[in-house]
């Protein structure tokens, strides 16, 4: 049930970001940013 209403508030977030001016350009940056720290936590040391 937590999970459900934190998956609800992000979704509701990224709507939020989306309408706003450059909204869609923000979200694709911290897509990249996002998969970048997965990158560098999953890579073998």
């Amino acid at each position: 049930m937590n999970t459900l209403l934190t998956l609800l508030a992000h979704l509701l977030r990224n709507i939020a970001v989306v309408f706003r001016p450059g909204g869609s350009k923000s979200i694709i940056a911290e897509n990249l940013l996002l998969k970048q720290q997965l990158l560098v936590l999953n890579r073998s040391r």
